[in-house]
């Protein structure tokens, strides 16, 4: 049988740090959802002037929407839910991590508006698979290739909004 690595203790202390670690969470994906919504999409998507067209701008707010809903779920769960830990939070590696996403989210944003598309998002997905410990070599190769290329077509061929 295998060992258990984590003691009581640490096991105990996580269960104290999740909630407190998911309502932050939520309350910077909502701040993130309301920004797109407010200043992002209003200043960088062009809208439709046709009244039974469907324009670039609906999935991205549909998609904002949806961020919003969820994470306001999210948070009202988890404060129904939490209880108040009597030990210390030690959140350096949380605070870390969301150093480490901030600044990957802003170069891909420069990245995009400045580099482009096609060039920035085969390394965003390369990135992130290998991140998240995918090793099929040919399964990264083409998903890196094929995704972007797939993405500019529709995006072309639907709405006919050439990105970046």
């Amino acid at each position: 049988m295998a060992e258990d690595k984590f003691t009581d203790s640490e096991l105990h202390e996580d269960d104290r740090i999740k909630p407190i670690v998911e309502i932050v969470a939520g309350v910077i994906l909502a701040a993130a959802a309301i920004f797109s919504l407010f200043w992002i999409f209003p200043n960088y998507i062009v809208a439709v002037d046709a009244a039974n067209d469907v324009g670039p701008e609906f999935f991205p707010k549909l998609a904002a929407w949806a961020v919003f809903g969820l994470s306001i779920l999210l948070i009202v769960t988890r404060v129904i839910q939490f209880k108040h830990s009597d030990g210390g939070i030690q959140g350096r590696s949380i605070l870390l991590e969301i150093g480490i996403w901030s600044v990957i989210s802003v170069f891909s944003v420069l990245g995009l508006l400045n580099i482009g598309f096609l060039v920035i998002s085969p390394l965003i997905i390369l990135f992130g698979a290998i991140a998240c410990g995918y090793r099929n070599v040919w399964a990264i190769i083409f998903v890196t290739i094929a995704v972007p290329l797939v993405l500019d077509q529709a995006a072309w061929l639907i709405f006919t909004v050439d990105l970046p």
